[in-house]
């Protein structure tokens, strides 16, 4: 058997709710996952595609998006002055807003603001490309939603992402033209872009449920169970033990050493190596 995972389960209680902590141990690396599904934490959202688009606005403005497009966007991003990484080279401050279709946008244009403002929904603290399953590049915003558009998320009231772009922006000190400049990004049922993943609630890694695609390591427990959780196609507020109940299952597969039809056991055994930054599952 060339995989296995091993794992223990420790009931506990915190008031009437049920929770467990799961451990996980692969060549020695030893992972608690704890009960987070309440956690609000940044997550990688699918923003935009690859492709020549000619359908914007009745045809009058087509428009490309390639990947020298996203990555003037990400160095636009990055140049921004709110732009600050963190030690593992990833943006933590606030740097461009998301908003409900296009909101801000759309009034800052009108010159009427309403009463209540364009608040941000969210805000976008970096970005990256990711090569999706067709070869073609697609962008990723990390995004730390806020708790309107998380619980509007967490019901399945809002998808999809439809970003707003200057494509050959003005720099406003230099006076230069710097490219591609990302102004905000909304939350929308009606994305010009098609194709995108829906937006999570949960962090995912920016993958979705491509179990033969590159998932991204998990940086902490959090990322780690919510992966999970996706890599295993269960819902977002999926409990710790219907995790563990996962992971036993695929345990046994492999110890009988029979073929599962419709398993795709070399593909999640890739996916679990990722996600835990491992060469290797191995039992102890």
């Amino acid at each position: 058997m060339p995989f296995k995972v091993t794992l223990s389960e420790e009931p506990a209680m915190t008031g009437d709710a049920p929770t467990a902590n799961a451990i996980l141990r692969a060549e020695g690396i030893k992972l608690v996952l704890e009960d987070v599904s309440e956690s609000n934490t940044p997550k990688w959202q699918h923003v935009a595609n690859e492709g020549q688009f000619l359908g914007y606005r009745h045809g009058e403005d087509p428009f490309a998006f390639t990947r020298e497009t996203f990555i003037e966007m990400i160095r636009n991003f990055r140049n921004h002055p709110q732009f600050k990484a963190g030690p593992d080279g990833v943006g933590v401050e606030d740097v461009v807003p998301w908003d409900f279709e296009h909101a801000s946008e759309y009034y800052a244009a009108e010159g009427s603001i309403p009463a209540t403002g364009t608040p941000a929904q969210g805000w976008i603290k970096d970005l990256k490309v990711v090569t999706g399953p067709n070869g073609k590049a697609e962008l990723w915003a990390l995004t730390l939603f806020l708790p309107t558009a998380l619980e509007y998320i967490r019901n399945g009231q809002y998808k999809w992402s439809s970003v707003s772009v200057i494509m050959n922006a003005v720099d406003p000190v230099s006076g230069e033209r710097v490219g591609a400049v990302l102004t905000s990004v909304a939350l929308t049922n009606h994305p010009f872009i098609q194709s995108l993943e829906p937006l999570a609630a949960s962090a995912n890694n920016g993958i979705g449920l491509r179990v033969n695609s590159w998932w991204d390591a998990a940086g902490n427990a959090t990322e780690a169970v919510d992966s999970l959780k996706t890599l295993f196609g269960l819902k977002e507020l999926s409990t710790i033990p219907e995790v563990v109940s996962e992971i036993s299952k695929l345990r046994q597969i492999v110890e009988m050493g029979a073929p599962s039809i419709g398993i795709d056991l070399p593909g999640i055994f890739g996916a679990l190596r990722q996600i835990l930054n491992m060469g290797a599952l191995t039992s102890e």
